[in-house]
């Protein structure tokens, strides 16, 4: 048994003589939440397409649960849940009866346990008798994760899951995939352009540009000089500029802007940077620490704007 849920290994698509994805190796581990990123047509839904099955690989493996697509295809298949941006479902049934169709279609006989402890993993115990013609969308989506839950596959792979939904929608289907992966610990891939999400919930991420990595970066642990970007809100522009003196004064290099005070410093010293502004009196409404790292690598590394 492999120790990993997800093994790409030098995988290579090629249509005609145009090459889509070239020498791609990642590995995602059971109960890991891996963020998938690159601008359009760098060759995310092709990979995802080779993973669920759906397109062939050129050249190269890529396993599941230690079973290899190529050579136990139905056995590396079963292990994988997914939904590709909205998912279908039937608007006419109520919840319940899409969860019992899609297991039925999936040759399997409906575990109505399983069903019931899927919609309470999904959170969807009040509306699932209702017609999913009625669902909000962010509804719909929990629906397509249940729907992809039902064979209890070890790795879910999401493509633009957030299309679509709220902030409110977005942070509970964020609280969702979170359990997912700690209750059950399962693999879960994100596709997604929301880069700000991507690192509030994952915990390492991969970037891709015209089919290659370009960079691989865990986000979850501190950067090993503890650098990080602080913003400190005043109370008004006198506090602003007192608070900007005192600090240029013992050797920080900051910036202002309106009530807001940003300087880059090390995460042990932010206590003691607090007790000194404090100290001398400045009207000190909140400390920020900001992580916009995985912005910056993206941006650095494929120079695609963010709108």
């Amino acid at each position: 048994m492999s120790e990993y849920a997800v093994e790409v290994s030098h995988v290579s698509k090629r249509i005609g003589t145009k090459s889509i994805i070239q020498d791609l190796s990642f590995t995602v581990s059971p109960g890991e939440i891996y963020g998938f990123l690159g601008p359009n047509g760098a060759g995310k839904t092709t990979t995802i397409r080779m993973m669920v099955g759906l397109i062939s690989m050129s050249s190269g493996d890529i396993r599941i649960g230690g079973r290899s697509i190529r050579s136990d295809r139905k056995g590396a298949l079963s292990q994988v849940g997914a939904i590709v941006e909205n998912p279908e479902l039937y608007r006419y049934m109520t919840g319940r009866q899409n969860l019992l169709q899609f297991a039925r279609m999936s040759m399997q006989a409906p575990d109505k346990s399983e069903i019931e402890r899927i919609i309470q993993l999904v959170d969807l115990q009040e509306s699932i008798d209702r017609r999913v013609r009625n669902y909000s969308l962010g509804m719909r989506q929990r629906l397509g994760i249940a729907q992809a839950l039902l064979h209890r596959p070890s790795v879910l792979i999401l493509d633009e899951p957030t299309n679509g939904l709220d902030p409110a929608g977005i942070r509970q289907l964020r609280d969702y995939l979170r359990e997912l992966a700690r209750q059950e610990g399962m693999a879960i891939i994100i596709s997604s352009h929301l880069l700000a999400e991507i690192e509030l919930i994952c915990d390492r991420v991969i970037i891709i540009q015209q089919g290659r990595v370009v960079a691989e970066q865990p986000l979850k642990q501190e950067d090993a000089d503890g650098q990080v970007t602080v913003d400190l809100e005043v109370e008004d522009a006198a506090e602003l500029e007192k608070a900007a003196s005192l600090l240029r004064g013992r050797g920080h290099m900051c910036h202002t802007d309106r009530a807001t005070i940003t300087l880059d410093t090390n995460r042990n010293e932010i206590p003691r940077i607090v007790e000194y502004l404090v100290h001398h009196q400045v009207g000190l409404l909140q400390v920020f620490m900001r992580k916009n790292r995985l912005e910056e690598l993206y941006l650095k590394l494929t120079g695609e704007a963010q709108s």
